[in-house]
């Protein structure tokens, strides 16, 4: 029995199965056109966002100086985690193609690949949510024209000047108001990306119980 022919024809075997065609059908309609249009679509909105909160102060904004300095440093933080998600996601859109017809095996790559760069996306916004509710706070209070605006009221709470119900009551709101944003960035993935996610994984694996 010659094991190297064996071998030889089950690896040949196994390089065919990996590299069956898949018609992924509907043309740029397809899940992997999608994601990748929504990636554009999300690196478009993020610069555009970026850019907005980064000159509001100095255009259609007017805000105390404190108050501002504050509200520029988180945001200059938070822009800095969202051009590097944004990177991360032109730099995945770079090592994929566009996929109308595939393998198996790029199919699985695309996802895999998809995933992580949802996963880092998951990691920036977790650490954004906890710095956007003191940008969010700066702006409300330290807004010369705004209804709220209130820049003792604003020295307080970032200073700590208060109570210990008060600090509780500020820990608790600052949670919830993180949890909130966060909530929203995932439900936000999950529209973009979960569904055409699913049924990419869906066609896999019954091409893979085809197998």
């Amino acid at each position: 029995m010659n094991f190297d022919n064996i071998k030889a024809a089950m690896d040949a075997d196994a390089d065919q199965k990996d590299n069956i065609k898949i018609d992924l059908g509907k043309g740029p309609h397809n899940p992997v056109a999608l994601i990748r249009r929504n990636m554009r679509i999300e690196i478009l909105t993020q610069l555009i966002g970026v850019i907005i909160f980064l000159i509001a102060p100095f255009t259609f904004l007017s805000l105390d100086p404190k108050p501002q300095a504050i509200y520029l440093i988180f945001i200059f933080i938070i822009s800095v985690m969202i051009l590097l998600y944004t990177l991360k996601l032109s730099l995945f859109l770079r090592e994929v193609d566009p996929m109308t017809n595939s393998t198996t095996k790029l199919l699985q790559q695309f996802i895999y690949k998809a995933k992580l760069t949802l996963q880092v996306y998951k990691s920036f916004m977790l650490a954004s949510t906890l710095l956007i509710p003191v940008a969010v706070f700066a702006l409300i209070t330290g807004n010369i024209n705004g209804q709220y605006h209130n820049p003792t009221l604003f020295e307080k709470w970032i200073y700590l000047a208060i109570s210990g119900t008060e600090l509780s009551l500020l820990i608790i709101g600052y949670l919830l108001l993180a949890g909130a944003f966060y909530y929203m960035t995932i439900s936000w993935t999950k529209t973009m990306y979960g569904k055409h996610l699913t049924a990419l994984e869906i066609l896999l694996n019954n091409l893979e119980e085809e197998e």
